[in-house]
């Protein structure tokens, strides 16, 4: 018998992860901006940021979650010029729901009033 975890690793987490997006891209960007993603997009993975309970109604731990973003890079700071989309992928192999938020805004250090980030919500199975 095969020994199988109980959590996905990161790779395979990015794997669903992309393939959630492939499926719900067209309808969140434009055709400009996954032509864009073609040619220029990053791909990177991290903690768990912030916003994610409006879109899925709990905070994500990090136990539970990995955090991939898809953006375009940039030479200034904060070295991020447009961010695409963030997706919430689980660890659990028994869940296979990619949490979106598309065209996230940017978390500056200092943020002005009144500022939130974009928060579409939908998910992916």
């Amino acid at each position: 018998m095969t020994h199988r975890y109980i959590h996905r690793t990161l790779g395979e987490a990015r794997e669903m992860a992309r393939l959630a997006f492939r499926n719900a891209v067209a309808m969140h960007l434009t055709s400009e901006e996954i032509d864009e993603i073609s040619s220029k997009g990053q791909l990177s993975s991290g903690s768990v940021g912030s916003g994610w309970e409006e879109i899925t109604g709990f905070i994500p731990d990090e136990r539970h979650f990995y955090e991939i973003e898809i953006y375009k890079p940039s030479n200034d700071r904060p070295y991020i010029e447009k961010s695409y989309v963030r997706m919430l992928s689980p660890r659990d192999r028994a869940t296979d729901v990619v949490y979106f938020m598309w065209r996230p805004r940017r978390q500056s250090r200092h943020p002005r009033a009144g500022d939130t980030a974009g928060t579409a919500r939908d998910t992916q199975t």
